[in-house]
């Protein structure tokens, strides 16, 4: 009696700090703490709204998102004090521009470059897949060169797409959360092994490249 007369006097529930939790892990992120929020064989009876899951999934993403820029920021301004890490830098970020943006690399400064930029951040960010959350945004947004305003920017946009693309489909398909909630969990195993797989058979590759030389 008494612990549930706690639990009603503080205003902080357990399933709000849990769904922001889950949405700043990573590969988790929004794309998995929406239909983890919303799965009745988690929460039972307790499971939140579909409003109130999205409002505390987006809260927890930019939180991450500002903590994951500010960190990333502060650490490029202490590298970047380091010549050689600095010529890198230089070299990637205009071969980024170059290559993907089929910009004059000359003209850095450019609205229509930044503009561009800030899109494809938010398009990469928005997208509700394995690897394309806040983390790996927060990395590109610091390769991109974008200021930290800009950069802050396109991932609360694109934390906002995706919110409203998950909540749209755990919304059709509001009987089956459980099975999108099992579906992300497989996508996102299947896309490690991926990765891992690829990562191994590159080093084999180039492992046998050097003995052949």
């Amino acid at each position: 009696m008494l612990e549930q007369q706690v639990l009603d006097f503080i205003p902080i529930k357990l399933e709000w700090l849990c769904i922001m939790v889950a949405s700043m892990l990573p590969l988790v992120e929004i794309h998995g703490a929406i239909p983890f929020g919303l799965s009745q064989s988690i929460w039972g009876e307790n499971v939140l709204p579909l409003w109130q899951v999205c409002c505390f999934s987006l809260l927890g993403a930019c939180i991450m998102a500002t903590i994951i820029l500010a960190i990333l920021f502060l650490f490029t301004k202490i590298i970047s004090k380091n010549k050689r890490f600095l010529k890198i830098y230089t070299k990637f970020n205009l071969w980024l521009e170059s290559k993907f943006f089929r910009y004059n690399t000359s003209n850095a400064n450019n609205k229509t470059l930044k503009r561009k930029k800030w899109w494809t951040l938010v398009l990469f960010n928005a997208v509700p897949l394995p690897f394309s959350g806040v983390w790996t945004s927060g990395l590109l947004a610091m390769f991109l060169n974008l200021s930290f305003p800009l950069a802050l920017s396109a991932l609360l946009v694109g934390n906002i797409i995706t919110v409203l693309v998950i909540a749209l489909c755990c919304t059709i398909f509001s009987d089956f959360v459980d099975l999108l909630l099992v579906v992300f969990i497989i996508i996102t195993i299947l896309f490690i092994i991926y990765q891992l797989l690829k990562l191994c058979i590159n080093k084999m590759s180039t492992k046998q490249h050097t003995n052949s030389l």
